[in-house]
């Protein structure tokens, strides 16, 4: 049996990580609290959370990749736990939307859940749902997965503190506003994430080619190293295969699933190939935008406002990203049709 090692490095990781966040939830709990801020110290501030929750994505990927490698290397146990999550009000379901960007970069699997609280009705016409997420994943990213959230949050609940009634550029409501800025935060959230997942694997694999490199020149390679895409495959596979268990769905039913996806897939094509409007026109009423032809429009759509926009600044940062700079020039392309 191999040697199982303390993971004192990661566990310190971790607490770096918890006291980046704790420290993003303050500075922007006060930015938000704070109405006669000066505006270049706010701005700061605004920097800062930023860099902390950039910096606190970056040590969370490289500890769950290294997690990943220990426990297919064999030397740190990992085994698939599942989590029920009920997400309370207000927004409840904006709420479960950003659990969700955290935990499906994060390799989490699951299903949404809405079930009825007879505590929560009261005898009202409307009322007594609550919503949630069943969450499957391997200990130690369930571990990044719930601390994530509790910070990230709390964070939103503080940035969209500060849109008031009337506050709104176009004229919103304050819910559609605080609504929108969710929406912008838990897109901002999923791609700062992905990218500090996919930097995470690349440099893991990096080490691992320079190990091999060094076994090689030194002669005494065995068996070849797994590799980290693989071993990331690998749990993936078992994050679903235990989702499954969990719901009674055999290998031969998703088969048929994806046979069945398959042929439906053929029939669509096959009608949308043979549909006149389809092949003139960017949509269709009947089969939606055509293949191949989607439309700034469709990329762009309603939601890209104010508030969409702050929420996304709130984690991607208030200076100029990629993301804003694509919708800008997109916007400016249909000004320019």
């Amino acid at each position: 049996m191999s040697e199982v090692i303390e993971s004192r490095d990661a566990d310190s990781r971790l607490d770096r990580v918890r006291k980046m966040l704790a420290s993003a939830e303050e500075k922007q709990r006060y930015v938000s609290q704070v109405e006669d801020l000066d505006e270049a110290v706010r701005a700061g501030l605004v920097r800062e959370v930023e860099a902390l929750n950039r910096r606190a994505a970056e040590l969370i990927a490289q500890y769950g990749i290294d997690r990943a490698m220990l426990a297919a290397d064999g030397k740190q146990g990992d085994a698939t736990v599942d989590r029920v999550f009920i997400i309370g009000k207000p927004f409840s379901l904006k709420m479960r939307d950003l659990l969700w960007s955290i935990a499906y970069p994060l390799r989490g699997k699951g299903r949404y859940i809405k079930r009825f609280n007879p505590d929560l009705h009261g005898g009202r016409s409307k009322g007594g749902w609550e919503h949630g997420l069943r969450l499957f994943a391997y200990e130690s990213d369930m571990a990044r997965i719930e601390m994530l959230y509790a910070s990230l949050r709390n964070q939103a609940i503080a940035g969209m503190g500060r849109i008031v009634d009337n506050s709104s550029t176009y004229g919103q409501r304050q819910k559609a506003e605080r609504e929108s800025y969710l929406d912008g935060f838990t897109s901002a959230v999923w791609q700062r994430i992905e990218a500090a997942e996919k930097e995470a694997i690349k440099v893991k694999e990096a080490e691992r080619q320079e190990e091999l490199d060094r076994l090689m020149l030194e002669g005494g390679i065995g068996a070849a190293p797994t590799s980290v895409a693989v071993a990331l495959v690998d749990r993936s596979k078992a994050v679903e295969i235990a989702m499954d268990r969990a719901y009674g769905i055999t290998a031969a039913d998703r088969m048929r699933w994806a046979e069945q996806d398959k042929e439906r897939l053929e029939i669509r094509k096959r009608e949308m190939a043979a549909c006149p409007r389809c092949s003139k026109s960017r949509s269709c009423t009947v089969h939606g935008t055509a293949i191949g032809r989607q439309t700034t429009r469709a990329k762009v759509g309603s939601q890209w406002h104010a508030g969409y926009e702050d929420g996304q600044a709130a984690i991607l940062g208030g200076e100029d990203n990629e993301l804003q700079r694509t919708i800008r020039e997109l916007n400016e392309s249909e000004g320019d049709e």
